[in-house]
């Protein structure tokens, strides 16, 4: 089966709120509003999953300024509390030196086929990256697994715990991994 992955058009952004409501719990969805703005400032971290030209997952990859980032790696801030203003914009591609995968989702199917969509993104996952940073400045990439197959996976690309959820405003454990460290795991995955 072939997967392909597209950059989200903004009516995406429509499909990828309404598909983080069915993968997710209510608290976790990110709202439309949001992923809205967050589009808005810098669409360059929003792709979409297809398989035979239907959308079946997506990834997004926000670009957060260091000072609000830092306030989220604290836990003082969540998620929702990111606004678009505060992801740097496509002109400010130089200055990003982490990156925060907000959401990766894949609708569940049998194994097989969506283990072909998970390779598929982990082996494009340095052209995503390239085409919102340059790659050679971004140092670290975070993520939270909202899910306990989510952070399984994490754990298994490498990312470690870098704040606890119990610290944290939104309750969830806040994982991070070195770009270089992604560069050796990814480096053996054939697309």
């Amino acid at each position: 089966m072939t997967y392909k992955i597209e950059a989200a058009t903004p009516e995406d952004i429509q499909w990828i709120a309404k598909f983080e409501v069915e993968m997710y719990s209510v608290n976790d969805a990110v709202p439309l509003r949001i992923l809205s703005e967050w589009f808005q400032q810098n669409p360059t971290g929003f792709w979409i999953l297809k398989h035979k030209d239907l959308p079946v997952g997506h990834i997004d990859i926000l670009p957060v300024k260091a000072e609000i980032f830092q306030n989220f790696i604290l836990g003082v801030i969540g998620e929702r509390d990111i606004r678009g203003v505060d992801l740097y914009s496509p002109r400010e591609k130089g200055l990003i030196r982490s990156l925060y995968v907000e959401s990766v989702a894949i609708s569940p199917s049998n194994g097989h086929t969506r283990a072909q969509a998970v390779n598929l993104l982990l082996s494009k996952f340095f052209d995503l990256v390239n085409h919102i940073a340059e790659s050679s400045q971004v140092t670290e990439i975070y993520a939270i697994a909202a899910t306990t197959a989510g952070q399984r996976f994490l754990n298994r690309l490498g990312f470690s715990l870098a704040k606890r959820g119990a610290d944290r405003k939104d309750q969830h454990d806040l994982f991070r991994v070195e770009l270089s460290q992604l560069t050796d795991r990814f480096g053996k995955i054939s697309p």
